[in-house]
């Protein structure tokens, strides 16, 4: 990233994105077997490993300006300056919010949020969440210890 002001940067497992001051995002690491393997939103995985940052084009190709970036274990969750989220990589469990269980290798945002403005994110291993902008937390995934919706 020679010449890239990084401001933000997430880590996983099996994958890292970083975001730079002019609100483009680079992700690398594991490639994946599969689309349901890879969670760098670079396109369908042909196997073989990410070693550089590469830059998610869908986000420019879309004209969007990224503000937040959270890796979970094999999927991805991006907030943009207008607070929308997108989201990307393995789609089982509900990970993705997108009421769906596939996987997608390009960013795609969520429908659910059209109304709303949300103003930070985070991601675990198989779960997201995030805070909109009257203090209402989202939560969708898997929620087997109660990790993307408390109880009570």
């Amino acid at each position: 990233l020679d010449g890239v002001h990084v401001v933000d940067v997430s880590c996983a497992v099996h994958h890292t994105a970083a975001l730079d001051d002019k609100g483009r995002l680079f992700t690398w690491g594991y490639g994946g077997t599969s689309m349901s393997d890879s969670a760098l939103g670079l396109g369908p995985s042909d196997g073989q490993n990410v070693t550089l940052p590469t830059l998610v084009e869908t986000f420019i190709d879309d004209g969007v300006r990224v503000q937040a970036v959270d890796c979970g274990d094999s999927h991805t969750v991006a907030l943009s300056a207008d607070g929308e989220i997108w989201t990307w990589g393995r789609g089982d469990n509900g990970r993705l919010g997108n009421g769906e269980l596939i996987s997608l290798d390009f960013p795609e945002p969520l429908d659910f949020f059209d109304s709303m403005t949300c103003v930070a994110i985070a991601a675990g291993r198989s779960f997201s969440l995030a805070l909109r902008d009257d203090g209402r937390v989202f939560g969708w995934g898997k929620n087997n210890r109660t990790s993307s919706s408390p109880s009570g």
